[in-house]
């Protein structure tokens, strides 16, 4: 028996990772992705795919992807864009699909990881020593460190997820080098782990 269509909204391995994971399940997989050429398009679990950048093409293809299924699908969003996108047009898919509309304080909060930081240490919850500035960092490093963009979208400045400096020589060689882009990271200790 066919489960209901699910509607991935994601790029790259976080979007193999959620096919992956749903290897096994008997549903239709339609991945949504905003980049041309993605590999996790050519996976074996993907039965159909959406390739679309602009955000109001990307609503119109994907309504009439809904329209075309005869179930309501299962939305499951894996990228921090896509989780805005949903918030975003939530009016365009509230009633047409199964998804956990958050709100958008919680969507800025878990995009920000500035905001998810400060959210964490309020709940109580012990997190890494953490610079949520970069400004000053020198005089207080315990390495290593691991430096990451603020918001997904930052990546793009460093081409990584985050970058760690084991010394104060590659520290002070990352502070120089992104010195106009302080402001675009955070960093924390790096807690060692097996």
């Amino acid at each position: 028996m066919k489960l209901v269509p699910v509607i991935i909204l994601a790029v790259g391995t976080n979007a193999l990772g959620i096919l992956r994971a749903l290897k096994h399940i008997d549903a239709q997989k339609i991945l949504v992705t905003d980049i041309e050429g993605d590999f996790a398009i050519r996976s074996r679990f993907v039965d159909v795919a959406i390739i679309e950048s602009n955000e109001e093409k990307l609503v119109e293809r994907i309504s009439e992807q809904i329209n075309l299924l005869k179930v309501k699908p299962v939305v499951l969003v894996g990228t921090d864009n896509y989780l805005s996108f949903m918030e975003k047009y939530r009016a365009e898919f509230e009633n047409k699909v199964y998804y956990q509309f958050t709100g958008q304080k919680l969507i800025e909060t878990l995009v920000d990881k500035r905001l998810e930081v400060s959210a964490v240490k309020e709940s109580g919850a012990e997190v890494p020593t953490t610079w949520l500035r970069l400004e000053g960092i020198e005089s207080d490093a315990v390495y290593p460190i691991i430096i990451k963009p603020a918001l997904a979208v930052y990546q793009k400045i460093i081409s990584a997820k985050n970058v760690v400096v084991d010394n104060k020589e590659e520290l002070d060689g990352f502070l120089v080098k992104y010195s106009d882009r302080l402001d675009c990271f955070i960093a924390q200790e790096v807690i060692p782990g097996e």
